[in-house]
């Protein structure tokens, strides 16, 4: 099971320059902010050492953690596609090792090794690990983050990695919270200190708000938006909640599960 775990991640690395085909918008946009970084210390709209880099009205946000962690890996792989998408690639495969780290911590080495295994061969986490965006940086500080909260000191430095989390993917900012609070193995006294420092940290991202642009992609595709490409714009909140269940519960279903998804 070893040898396979590092199999998979390995040729995680492989062909990333021609699969997926292409380079899409979303990787290129946030390629040229890295390289704009880079080269003057401002991104593609002049903003120097910004927080978060915005692509432009209703496009792609690109996280801190995505760029400046791009501008360090570029800087020594260089800018090819493969060396774009290598970023992704790696950051899954340091979750996964956290992962693993974090299941022992709570039960025991086998178990643990069995969930990376898991986690190496799902289809879904190895594709999306091959793309130049920032999606795979959520998982990887939400899992570091149970990880520092399951350590017997310092457990409370948890917060920080969890705000990462939240900083790295707009879902978070509802999923990292609720999660955290449902945790049956962390002590109130612990999930409220923990909850102080990541509202601590998540400062700089509430003031963000304040941006006209930061949240109008957010807005666009979300079930109750007005846009015209959203076929619910004309719902009311009945359907809409009777919309969302099914797009939920299709996550579940024996098609999606082993064969579409």
């Amino acid at each position: 099971m070893i040898y396979l775990i590092l199999a998979f991640n390995i040729i995680r690395f492989i062909g990333l320059e021609i699969s997926p085909p292409g380079f899409y918008a979303d990787e290129s946009y946030g390629a040229t902010q890295v390289i704009c970084l880079a080269q003057t210390g401002s991104d593609f709209f002049g903003n120097l050492l910004p927080l978060f880099s915005i692509s432009g009205p209703g496009e792609p946000i690109y996280t801190p953690a995505y760029i400046y962690g791009q501008l360090a890996w570029t800087s020594v792989f260089g800018y090819s596609i493969a060396a774009f998408r290598g970023y992704p690639a790696f950051i899954t495969i340091v979750t996964i090792l956290f992962l693993y780290l974090y299941i022992k911590n709570l039960s025991n080495s086998k178990l643990a090794l069995y969930v990376a295994f898991v986690a190496s061969i799902m289809p879904w986490a190895f594709q999306f690990s091959r793309i130049a965006w920032d999606p795979p940086l959520a998982p990887f500080f939400l899992l570091l983050g149970l990880w520092v909260s399951s350590l017997k000191q310092r457990w409370w430095l948890a917060g920080i990695p969890l705000a990462l989390s939240i900083y790295s993917y707009p879902p978070l900012r509802i999923i990292t919270p609720l999660l955290w609070v449902c945790l049956p193995s962390i002590s109130i006294k612990r999930k409220l200190i923990t909850l102080a420092v990541i509202s601590c940290c998540c400062i700089p991202l509430a003031l963000q708000f304040q941006e006209e642009n930061f949240s109008s992609r957010s807005y666009m595709l979300t079930i109750w938006s007005s846009t015209f490409y959203n076929p619910y714009r004309h719902y009311s909140p009945i359907q809409l909640i009777e919309v969302f269940y099914k797009n939920w519960a299709s996550h579940f279903s024996f098609s999606f599960l082993f064969f579409t998804g």
